[in-house]
């Protein structure tokens, strides 16, 4: 049985990303359409895989490029022992969705309705005097009213919610949001990994979404050197 015909352009730009430079750009979409002689669609499911891997990344405005080697990799940022590090809030803000543009991918992972209220709160992960990541938190206005806290620490104490929850984390890279560049202290233009996670109850209710973009010298993931091509 033949493989999917968008499996097949994926295995044919590893081989072509594996004698290119990191942060240079592949062929456009409309290109790589031309060149399989595929479908704009079936190009995309390759291109997305490729994105979703940490192989490649997007800059909106410019194109796809090829990851940086110290930022394309697959594993898990290490916030365990959280005793090292220190948060700093930065933002703080309850948003009710039908006065504020809230990213309906959070709706929708979180289960909420259209009428609830959704805590905001942005923080710096520090070790020291050094950011090394930019986390944002987002939980229902409900969840918050429903539970004590005494602050926002101890809200979003992911050491502890992990002992009573399970959390799904995705990985991709990506250029360093441009209000976040400073803070990190990258120019911008940087790759780095993103990491979007959701902390459920263990029989099955999400109650936190968490974004997470971590500073490419000091997140603690496992590298790869070179895109894996197949066989």
């Amino acid at each position: 049985m033949s493989e999917p015909m968008y499996i097949t352009i994926k295995n044919q730009l590893l081989k072509v990303i594996s004698q290119m430079h990191p942060n240079e750009m592949i062929l456009s979409e409309r290109e790589l359409v031309k060149h399989f002689d595929a479908s704009r669609m079936t190009v995309r499911k390759a291109v997305n895989l490729l994105v979703e891997e940490g192989v490649l990344y997007r800059d909106a405005n410019r194109g796809t490029f090829v990851s940086d080697s110290a930022v394309a990799g697959k594993g898990q940022m290490v916030l365990s022992g959280t005793e090292n590090y220190q948060f700093q809030v930065i933002y703080f803000a309850l948003k009710y969705q039908p006065d504020h543009h809230v990213d309906h991918r959070i709706i929708r992972k979180l289960k909420l309705e259209m009428e609830t209220s959704i805590l905001r709160v942005v923080r710096m992960v520090k070790k020291g005097d050094t950011v090394i990541g930019i986390q944002e938190g987002y939980m229902s206005e409900k969840y918050v009213q429903n539970h004590e806290f005494s602050d926002v620490d101890t809200l979003f104490d992911i050491e502890k919610l992990l002992q009573i929850s399970v959390l799904e984390q995705n990985f991709e890279a990506v250029i360093v949001p441009a209000q976040y560049a400073n803070l990190l202290a990258v120019p911008i233009q940087t790759p780095i990994i993103k990491s979007e996670g959701l902390m459920s109850h263990l029989d099955g209710r999400p109650f936190l979404y968490l974004v997470e973009y971590h500073h490419p010298k000091y997140s603690q993931l496992s590298l790869i050197t070179r895109p894996q091509v197949s066989q």
